[in-house]
């Protein structure tokens, strides 16, 4: 059984974009992007954020963040959040690690050096042999840990306090050859040092905690690959399959609605013979249904599913991210809206 990959959870208030580039090969049927709610309920503070102080171990790490911060919300998905002064919720932020360790090293190593060997119809020819040389390596430890708070600007209480941390290893390497003979061939091992690695790789870990934390502040979207059943080899399955990988949502949902219209009726037995494909076509549209938030059509097609092939444990676990979907769907509609919690 085909399942539904990566987590579930809501969509923006228009119907989801079916992404029309997918890889040739072993593709997914359809790949959506979906939008996820913020945790924080920003409409309860009328979707404005501050920017309160940002400070630590590393003022340069520091601004770095705030920067970062603000970029994400002012491109955040919901256009109702924006950038306040002194109300709503007020984001401060300290950095309490900021390591950045660099440490060269040399090794023995072997290289395939060019030597001269005549010259045939004018081209000068060279033999290759290998020959000791030595390699020059740099290599650098990053870490970087900073505690977000976020506060209510009315009361001064923290709604959000977590600290995030991100890590790396990098590494550059070059190859030094002295004994080489000093012909053009050798000039990649004229190595006089090892290969630098500048701090400003740091902004990786910065980008990553920043990242992790807007997920906590603002809706976030994520593109999720869904595979389906085949139906019992019905056609018209198969035909729906190449419909949702052209983006055409709609029309994969009329062919499905086809393979089930003599079984519209829930109560409507369903002989032994197309136990199969009826189930499989009820479980593809109840997913398809969810992408498109129509929850309520979703829920019921994979109840049904899987009342009739109750052995398919996947399809009561995509029963569950599709209630979860609407759930989610709900608040962030109650997001973008501006509706604060009553």
């Amino acid at each position: 059984m085909k399942n539904a990959h990566n987590a579930m959870r809501t969509t923006v208030v228009s119907l989801l974009a079916l992404l029309a580039t997918l890889a040739a090969g072993c593709q997914p049927d359809a790949v959506f992007r979906v939008v996820h709610p913020a945790m924080v309920p920003t409409a309860d503070y009328g979707n404005a954020y501050s920017m309160g102080t940002f400070d630590g171990v590393n003022p340069g790490s520091a601004a770095a963040y705030r920067q970062l911060v603000t970029q994400h919300i002012q491109q955040s998905v919901n256009p109702a959040i924006h950038l306040s002064s002194g109300d709503g919720l007020v984001i401060s932020a300290s950095v309490s690690d900021d390591t950045f360790e660099v440490t060269s090293r040399r090794q023995d190593a072997s290289c395939n050096c060019a030597y001269e060997n005549g010259v045939v119809n004018g081209q000068r020819q060279y033999i290759y042999r290998a020959t000791p040389c030595i390699l020059l390596v740099t290599e650098a430890r990053g870490r970087s840990s900073v505690t977000f708070r976020v506060t209510d600007a009315r009361t001064s209480m923290d709604v959000v306090s977590h600290t995030f941390t991100a890590a790396d290893d990098w590494r550059e390497s070059a190859l030094t050859a002295p004994n080489c003979q000093n012909v053009p061939p050798n000039d990649q091992y004229r190595a006089q040092s090892a290969p630098p690695i500048s701090r400003q790789v740091m902004a990786d870990l910065y980008r990553s905690n920043a990242a992790d934390f807007a997920r906590v502040i603002l809706p976030w979207s994520e593109e999720v690959e869904v595979d389906l059943e085949d139906c019992d080899g019905d056609a018209r399955c198969r035909a729906a399959r190449e419909r949702l990988r052209n983006q055409d949502l709609e029309g994969a949902l009329r062919l499905y609605d086809e393979v089930l219209a003599a079984y519209t009726d829930p109560a409507a037995p369903v002989s032994e013979d197309d136990l199969e494909r009826v189930s499989e076509a009820l479980y593809n549209r109840g997913v398809v249904r969810g992408y498109s938030s129509d929850f309520i059509g979703a829920q019921l097609d994979l109840e049904r599913a899987c009342q009739m092939n109750p052995r398919e444990s996947g399809w009561r676990e995509e029963f569950d991210r599709i209630r979860a979907l609407a759930t989610s769907h709900e608040e962030l509609t109650r997001q973008v809206s501006g509706t604060p919690t009553q």
